[in-house]
């Protein structure tokens, strides 16, 4: 028997009309034979400058968000028995789950779902709060950010033979049609669990990576389902083995911005002194170009997030000065804008064809980069639109390869 677990966060079911919704996606999975479990997510987890705070504080903060989102695990029970459906509640002792880590930020260390087990073999759908476990003291401690994703990955795992549906927010995948996912893949499509990662680094914001890598070291199946919704949405799996080729998604991102520190001295270790430099400043670099040295000399460039570029500019100027390079400068108004399919490298006739796309636009590359299964560019931040919308129009909706 298969099982389907069904997450989605306690703060969508805010009128009867969404909760019949989600009742109604219930009873077509039972009518296929399929094992139920629901995990409630906390509604986004919003910790602010809590982490400097001191430990009762946080165990406060937590405990309150967790116990907001029990609430709605106690009032969905009693719906779904209301409605004929034979439904419990599992408490935090009761899970199977070990969490290790601290008190915002804790990781799934040890899983047992033998008690989940026995009642799914009873016919019983457990409803399980999966955005918080019990910490080594017995206290309630946050899994963070994708926390209930990463619960229901391992759950899946752990039971075999699952399915995971992530339902999510209607006005969140709204905002994606506008900017990046929805509007970039089709709905009803099947990716990789490599083309959705690389959709992450390019600012898909499909999944946390922590839950993708999850799903993809056990294999699990992982549907995107838009909540309160007709969309079929987006698979995430291990494909099967063929020759085809489509390009998956077109991504962009307007939350980066580039340096580039010219007149590098060509010389072994400069390298490793500014990306040291960056690292010891928690600054993630991005999308690294090094030209062709020029006179014993080279420019590297790179992208960083905006929030960063302020400390980032303050370090490479430093580090510029102790390697002896000519100059920093930078550039805020960019967007980088990503093709996506596994198979890129096979077929030459995709960064021709994009490139010729983006030059009918008049669109200006200012940076490219590719791997086996993306193309990436960085176009100005007034291009970004054009761009996107030309590449999906040829790429995506006529599939013109």
């Amino acid at each position: 028997m298969t099982t389907q677990i069904l997450k989605l966060n306690s703060d969508l079911l805010d009128s009867p009309q969404k909760i019949n919704w989600i009742i109604e996606r219930i009873k077509d999975f039972r009518s296929m034979g399929s094992g139920i479990i629901i995990i409630l997510g906390a509604p986004a987890l919003k910790y602010g400058n809590l982490k400097s705070g001191k430990s009762e504080e946080l165990y406060s903060v937590v405990a309150n968000q967790a116990a907001f989102t029990k609430t709605s695990v106690y009032l969905l029970v009693e719906v779904l028995k209301s409605r004929g459906l034979n439904s419990i509640t599992i408490e935090d002792d009761a899970t199977g789950l070990v969490p290790t880590g601290d008190i915002l930020e804790s990781r799934i260390m040890k899983l047992d779902p033998q008690n989940v087990a026995t009642l799914l073999g009873e016919g019983v759908i457990p409803v399980i709060s999966g955005s918080f476990g019990l910490g080594p003291e017995g206290k309630i401690i946050s899994l963070g950010f994708g926390g209930a994703e990463a619960f229901s990955v391992g759950l899946a795992a752990s039971l075999g033979d699952s399915v995971c549906s992530f339902f999510q927010d209607t006005r969140l995948t709204g905002k994606l049609h506008d900017n990046q996912f929805y509007s970039c893949i089709r709905d009803g499509s099947v990716i990789s669990y490599q083309e959705c990662m690389e959709i992450e680094v390019a600012g898909g914001q499909i999944l946390p990576p922590r839950v993708i890598e999850l799903a993809e070291k056990h294999e699990i199946t992982v549907w995107l389902t838009p909540f309160f919704s007709d969309q079929e949405g987006l698979c995430i799996m291990k494909k099967q083995v063929d020759e085809s080729f489509t390009i998956s998604a077109v991504v962009s991102d307007t939350k980066t911005a580039k340096i580039a520190i010219l007149g590098v001295p060509d010389v072994p270790g400069i390298a490793a002194k500014i990306f040291t430099g960056l690292a010891e400043a928690e600054i993630t670099a991005e999308m690294i170009i090094q030209s062709v040295m020029r006179g014993q000399i080279n420019d590297i460039a790179f992208l960083v997030r905006k929030e960063d570029m302020e400390t980032a500019i303050e370090k490479c100027r430093i580090i510029s000065r102790e390697i002896g390079a000519q100059g920093v400068t930078f550039d805020t108004e960019i967007a980088r804008v990503t093709m996506i399919g596994a198979g890129i490298a096979n077929h030459p006739e995709v960064p021709s064809r994009m490139f010729s796309i983006l030059a009918d636009r008049g669109v200006n590359l200012e940076m490219i980069v590719a791997s086996s299964i993306s193309i990436t560019c960085v176009v100005g931040s007034s291009s970004e639109r054009d761009a996107v919308d030309s590449l999906k129009k040829y790429f995506i909706y006529e599939n013109n390869l």
